[in-house]
This record gives structure tokens, C-alpha cells and sequence, in this order.
């Protein structure tokens, strides 16, 4: 077995563990789609009972309420809440940046993986795009659980800034962005994208510790993430190392105010806790 390979199946199984004790947040949003187990938005016939209404011919017998009739002498139907199943278009985010480290490949695997699983014990609609820069393509939902797909990821990869507005996203849908958001520009456009068309935006953040108070030393040799061609060297000094953590801390909170702008949930999932322990202060709902 291959180093990617074994650390997919390591991703695999914490995703899954995760899965049994957390879920995206189905739960908070009312549906409307094929038949399923959640809330729906419109009358159905499930056993989560709504409201009443005056029986019209050709209604069925079986939902009439005979208490009431008994009472009243009029008939009346017992309507029921709709159950649906969930929408979700899940957008991992490939750029280098995301694998720059065996931990952060890993997180960020774990991450993805852990919402296919809750989508799956959902019986969600789920989509899948791999994005880097403005590069897109849509991952088959059957093929998430077997490694091969790693292989499309050097061929996406783009140094270009993440752009989704090209990406079909469904009306409606849960929208999870899973991208480290480390690249330039104005995040409006991404947040505005993920809470587009009646849309409920939710943006999962792996991060490296070192990369918000790196442990720098001597003289080092920077290499861009994304692009290997452009590097640098530098004396590290303290006045480097605070100017670089002030620049990392505007850019988080740059995004941070998009997204809440656009009511974009989002969560930073560090590297350094098990994934379970990590998702635990994320927007996610916990399981029954």
C-alpha cells in the first residue's frame, strides 16, 4: 500500500468513527425533494403530525380525524410533515496548500470523507466537486470511498486563486466548502456563492498549527505552496515572524466577516486534536 493510500484508509476510518457521534447539520433546515427521512417544507405523509384542514372528496379515509368528528360531527384531515431527503453539494478544495503537510492532507481527507459518511447515513442527495483555482471536476459519489480519485488531484491543481461560481450548485442545498482559504482576493464572492438560491452555506477550514504561529529560525528558504517555481530566502527575525502573523490573522478575519455577512457557517478544524474532538466547536450537529 502507497503512503496516500494508507493515509486514506487512516482518513477513512477516523471519518467514520466521527460519523457515528457528529452530522452536517441536516437537522436545521427545512427540505424539499425525494422522499427521505428529514423535515420537509411542504404537507406529506409522515408520522410527525402538522396542522388540520376541512376533508374534500377524494381525500383519504385513513387521515381523517374521527375524535374530532365524534366531537363536532364535521370531518377534518390530519395533515403530516413532509419527510425529504437533504440536498448537499460538497466542494473540496485540491490547491497544493491543502496536502502541504502529512498531517494537513490527512485532516483534510478526514474532513471530506466524514461528509460523505454523514451524507450517506443521512440518506442525503449528495454531489462532489474537486475545485483548484478555476479548475472543477465533479466526483462520482459511488467512487468517494475508494482512493483511485486521488490520482485527478495533480492534474486539477492551479495556483490561480479558488473560484466556485461556475460550479452547478443546486438550488436549496446544503453547500460545504472544505478549502483552507489560503489564497488572495475578495471572499465575498465564494460566501455569496454558498448561500446563493436559498442555499445554506457551511465552510470547514483545515488548519496546521505551524501555519498560524510557524517555529521559524535562522535563515529559510520559502517555497510558495502552490507553485514550487517561486522561492524565497529570508533571515528569520522577530519583525518577519510578527508581520507574517499579523498578515495570517487579517486575512482569517477578512473571511471570517464574509462569511458571516453571507450567514456562511464556518469552523477552523485544526490538525493537532482527533477529528471527532476538532468538529466538536464546528457548526455540526451531534447525532441522536
Amino acid at each position: 500500500m502507497n503512503s496516500s493510500e494508507s493515509t486514506f484508509k487512516t482518513a477513512s476510518a477516523n471519518a467514520n468513527a466521527a460519523a457515528g457521534l457528529l452530522s452536517l447539520p441536516f437537522r436545521d433546515q427545512k427540505w424539499r425533494g425525494g422522499s427521505g427521512g428529514f423535515q420537509g417544507s411542504a404537507v406529506g405523509t409522515s408520522l410527525d403530525f402538522h396542522d388540520h384542514r376541512t376533508y374534500v372528496p377524494g381525500d383519504d379515509p385513513r387521515h381523517i380525524n374521527w375524535q374530532a368528528y365524534a366531537r363536532s360531527g364535521s370531518y377534518t384531515m390530519k395533515l403530516y410533515r413532509e419527510e425529504v431527503r437533504p440536498i448537499v453539494d460538497i466542494i473540496l478544495d485540491v490547491s497544493a496548500s491543502m496536502f502541504a503537510t502529512e498531517a494537513k492532507s490527512l485532516r483534510t481527507l478526514e474532513i471530506f470523507l466524514f461528509c460523505h459518511a454523514s451524507a450517506t447515513r443521512a440518506g442525503a442527495s449528495p454531489r462532489y466537486y474537486l475545485a483548484s483555482g478555476g479548475n472543477v471536476t465533479p466526483l462520482d459519489p459511488t467512487a468517494v470511498s475508494h482512493p483511485t480519485w486521488l490520482t485527478k488531484i495533480s492534474d486539477l491543481q492551479n495556483p490561480a486563486p479558488l473560484t466556485i461560481t461556475q460550479i452547478p450548485l443546486r438550488a436549496a442545498a446544503m453547500r460545504v466548502l472544505i478549502s483552507d482559504a489560503l489564497f488572495p482576493g475578495d471572499p465575498s464572492g465564494t460566501a455569496a456563492t454558498l448561500a446563493g438560491r436559498g442555499g445554506r452555506g457551511l465552510a470547514l477550514i483545515p488548519e496546521n498549527e505551524s501555519e498560524r504561529t510557524p517555529e521559524w529560525s535562522g535563515t529559510a528558504e520559502f517555497i510558495c505552496s502552490e507553485n514550487d517555481a517561486r522561492r524565497t530566502t529570508h533571515k528569520i527575525t522577530p519583525e518577519l515572524v510578527a508581520r507574517y502573523s499579523e498578515a495570517y490573522t487579517r486575512h482569517r478575519a477578512l473571511w471570517a466577516d464574509a462569511f458571516v455577512r453571507h450567514q456562511v457557517a464556518h469552523a477552523t478544524i485544526p490538525t493537532g486534536l482527533p477529528l471527532a474532538e476538532a468538529l466538536a466547536h464546528a457548526p455540526i450537529s451531534r447525532e441522536p
